[in-house]
């Protein structure tokens, strides 16, 4: 499982956070399980999705993961969903978390797929990038990748940590306060999530 204990340490600390109760060995147990029944099935690469309830109950969710082709394309999300539902509220505090609560950012990626792209890019309510309905933005410039500050309101991804550590992407990274004339004047655009590691896209205007 790729970067499993990062994933796990996140979710032991949004449950914290959000007051939901998880028992670890219990997850691990029970995830173990799960596995071990689909032996044999789960051939390729799959998308694990680990589902803690506010209950504190678990499930599990594979589906298989599509192989990306080449030249994807990406969308702004007032593009493809409107101003309201495409503009975001920084302050609101379940952006730093994975939950459920995500119809925008599930109707923008459906419908940037649909579109024949990958995912659709996401403004505050100060007109700031923030991140994409299923990943992390981007951008090259004059050599340094840039990334939404996680104060604008986003998901701190564990791709988007490891580029700003220097773990993955050979170039420097930095947090910055976007807007989207940077996205529009920068070198090249990025997107990352840990399915698909980091990825240049071709933004529709």
């Amino acid at each position: 499982l790729s970067r499993f204990e990062l994933h796990i340490d996140r979710l032991i600390r949004s449950a914290s956070n959000l007051g939901i109760p998880l028992d670890v060995d219990e997850l691990e147990n029970e995830l173990s399980n799960y596995l071990k029944k689909r032996q044999g099935l789960l051939k390729g690469e799959w998308k694990l999705k680990i589902i803690l309830s506010p209950m504190g109950n678990l499930s599990f969710k594979s589906t298989k993961l599509e192989r990306l082709s080449e030249n994807q394309k990406c969308f702004w999300a007032t593009d493809l969903v409107g101003k309201e539902l495409g503009t975001i509220n920084s302050k609101n505090p379940l952006l730093q978390h994975k939950t459920d609560a995500r119809v925008e950012y599930n109707l923008a990626f459906e419908t940037a797929i649909a579109n024949g792209g990958f995912d659709a890019i996401f403004l505050n309510e100060k007109g700031e990038v923030t991140e994409g309905g299923r990943s992390n933005i981007f951008l090259k410039k004059n050599g340094v990748l840039q990334t939404p500050h996680h104060s604008c309101g986003l998901l701190p991804g564990i791709i988007r940590g490891e580029i700003l550590k220097g773990k993955y992407a050979s170039l420097p990274a930095i947090e910055s306060t976007l807007t989207r004339k940077d996205v529009l004047d920068a070198d090249e655009v990025f997107l990352c999530n840990s399915l698909r590691g980091l990825f240049e896209v071709n933004l529709m205007n």
